[in-house]
C-alpha cells in the first residue's frame, strides 16, 4: 500500500510517496526506482519506505549496485539528501553506506586518471561522469557536516580525501594553475576536492595537514596557515588582490574571525566548462568574490541624501560575502545581537527611507533579511565614521532607525572596551582605528570620537535618545 505525503521543507513543497506496507528485504528494485525517478528533477522524489528501513549492510550493497551502473547528478545528491540527512530516523546508516560506496567511486577514478590531461580526457568523452564525480564531492560536504558521524570517521575520511588529492596530483605545484583552455573540465572539480577537504579539516581542526597537502604559491600558504582562509582562483590573483585579502582577514576581530574558503568563479570556469557542469561549489563558510582589479572600479555606498564616500570594488565584495558569514554564525548565535536585529527589521518596515541602505526599494529587507547585515557591512567598511555620521544625521531629522542600525555593525564589531572603525578607499586600501567604546548587556552604549562621547539609551532593547558631550572620559 501506498500513501501520498505533502511535505513542505525549507518553503519548498514536496510530494513523497512512501511505502507504508511491510518492505522485503532484498527488494532491491524498489529503491532503483525510487533513485532513478528521483535523477530526473531537483525537489520532485518518490522514496519508497524500504530506505528507512535498511541496515547499513544492506543499504552499502544496494547502493553499490545502483551506482556501478548510473551517475550521480545534482537531482539526485539533492533529493536523496532528505531521507540521508533530514527525514527519518535512519540517517547514520545510509551516511554510512553513501559514504563508503561514493568514496571508493573517488578512489578508482582517480586511481586511473593521475593528471590534468588524464582527468579531463575521462570527463570529454563522457560528461555526466564529470558532473558524477563533482556531485560526489559536494555530497561529502554534508558528511562533513553530519552531526550522526563521529569525529573518528570524519578524520578517517579526510585522511582518505588528502590520498585522493595526492593520487590525483592536483595539489602539486605545476598543477597550482589549471590551463582553463586546455583543460576546461577540471578546474571545477579540482576546486570542489580542495572546498570538501576544507570541510572535513574545518571540523576536525586539521587545516595544517590541507596546507602541507597542496601547493599554494604568492602568499596563499600564509593565509592557509595563518589565518585559516583558502583562496581558490586557479592561483590567478595578482598581488594587489592577494594583499587585499590579506590586510582583510587581518584586520577581523579575534571573536569573529573564520575558517574560510573563497572562490573567484571568474578565474575558475572556462565557458566550455559552464555549459556541462553544476558548479555549485559548495563548503559551509565560503564565499565567492569577483575578479575585479584592486583599484579598477569604485562604487559610492551611500545613498544621494548623504556626500559620496567610494569603496574599491573588489574589497568591498569581500567586507559584504564576509560579513554573510558573520550573520549566520556570529548573529544567529548571539542571542543578543540576533534579538536586536530581528527588532530593527520589524522597526524598520518595509519603507526604504527608514534604512541606512535606502538606494534599495521598499521592502528589499523586509523580504530579503540574509542581506540585512551584508549590506550594513558595504557602508561600515566603507567609511564606518561615514555611516556614523550619516546616522547621526537621520536621527537629528527625526529617524532613530539608522543609528539602531549602525549601532548592530559598532556591537557586531566590538572587542572589549572599543570597537573597530574601517575605511576601504577607492585604491583598495584598508585602514582600520580602534574606537573607545562601552558595552551594555551586549550593546554598544557609547562611543569616543574626535574628542566626543556620544552615548545612546535603550527602551525595550531600541535606542530611542542619543546624547553628546565634549571631552568626555570613557569608564
Amino acid at each position: 500500500m501506498l500513501k501520498l505525503y505533502r511535505v513542505i521543507l525549507f518553503g519548498i513543497t514536496l510530494s513523497v510517496v512512501c511505502t507504508i506496507s511491510p518492505c522485503i528485504a532484498d527488494d532491491y528494485e524498489i529503491l532503483e526506482k525510487a533513485l532513478k525517478d528521483a535523477s530526473v528533477e531537483v525537489n520532485k522524489l518518490n522514496m519508497p519506505g524500504l530506505i528507512y528501513q535498511l541496515d547499513e549492510k544492506s543499504a552499502e550493497k544496494y547502493f553499490e549496485k545502483y551506482f556501478s551502473r548510473n551517475y550521480l547528478n545534482n537531482a539526485l545528491r539533492v533529493n536523496i539528501g532528505y531521507p540521508v540527512f533530514h527525514w527519518g530516523n535512519n540517517h547514520k546508516n545510509l551516511q554510512m553506506a553513501l559514504s563508503n560506496v561514493l568514496m571508493r567511486h573517488l578512489e578508482e577514478f582517480f586511481a586511473g586518471h593521475s593528471s590534468p590531461s588524464s582527468i579531463s580526457t575521462a570527463f570529454k568523452a563522457d560528461n555526466h561522469r564529470h558532473n558524477h564525480i563533482f556531485c560526489t564531492l559536494v555530497f561529502f560536504v554534508d558528511i562533513a557536516n553530519s552531526t550522526k558521524l563521529s569525529s573518528e570517521y570524519k578524520l578517517e575520511v579526510l585522511t582518505k580525501l588528502i590520498s585522493i588529492l595526492k593520487l590525483s596530483r592536483l595539489g602539486d605545484i605545476r598543477n597550482a594553475r589549471i590551463d582553463k583552455g586546455k583543460y576546461p573540465f577540471v578546474n571545477s572539480v579540482k576546486t570542489q576536492l580542495l572546498m570538501t577537504l576544507f570541510s572535513f579539516a574545518k571540523q576536525s581542526d586539521e587545516l595544517k595537514l590541507l596546507s602541507q597537502s597542496i601547493a599554494l604559491p604568492g602568499g596563499r600558504e600564509e593565509l592557509l596557515d595563518i589565518y585559516n582562509v583558502l583562496i581558490l582562483d586557479n592561483c590567478e590573483f595578482d598581488n594587489a588582490q592577494l594583499r587585499g585579502v590579506g590586510s582583510f582577514v587581518r584586520s577581523i576581530p579575534n571573536h569573529i574571525r573564520m575558517p574560510i574558503a573563497i572562490t573567484c568563479y571568474d578565474k575558475l570556469i572556462s565557458r566550455e566548462n559552464k555549459l556541462v557542469s553544476v558548479h555549485s561549489f559548495r563548503s559551509r563558510r565560503s564565499f565567492n568574490v569577483f575578479g575585479t582589479k584592486v583599484g579598477g572600479r569604485s562604487e559610492n555606498q551611500f545613498p544621494k541624501d548623504y556626500k559620496k564616500v567610494e569603496a574599491d570594488g573588489f574589497m568591498i565584495v569581500l567586507a559584504h560575502e564576509y560579513n554573510h558569514n558573520v550573520d549566520v554564525t556570529y548573529v544567529r548565535s548571539t542571542d543578543v545581537l540576533k534579538r536586536f536585529k530581528q527588532q530593527l527589521l520589524k522597526k524598520a518596515g518595509a519603507n526604504r527611507n527608514n534604512y541606512l541602505r535606502s538606494m534599495f526599494g521598499d521592502g528589499f529587507f523586509e523580504n530579503n533579511p540574509q542581506e540585512f547585515i551584508a549590506s550594513l557591512a558595504n557602508q561600515y567598511f566603507c567609511s564606518s565614521k561615514d555611516m556614523f555620521l550619516y546616522a547621526l544625521k537621520k536621527a537629528n531629522e527625526g529617524n532613530l532607525n539608522q543609528i539602531n542600525q549602525f549601532i548592530l555593525m559598532a556591537s557586531i564589531y566590538a572587542d572589549g572596551n572599543r570597537t573597530f572603525f574601517y575605511r576601504i578607499d577607492k585604491s583598495g586600501d584598508l585602514r582600520v582605528v580602534a574606537v573607545p567604546s562601552e558595552k551594555k548587556e551586549g550593546l554598544v552604549s557609547a562611543v569616543l570620537l574626535d574628542g566626543k562621547r556620544y552615548s545612546f539609551d535603550y527602551k525595550d532593547g531600541i535606542i530611542v535618545k542619543i546624547d553628546s558631550r565634549q571631552r568626555p572620559q570613557l569608564q
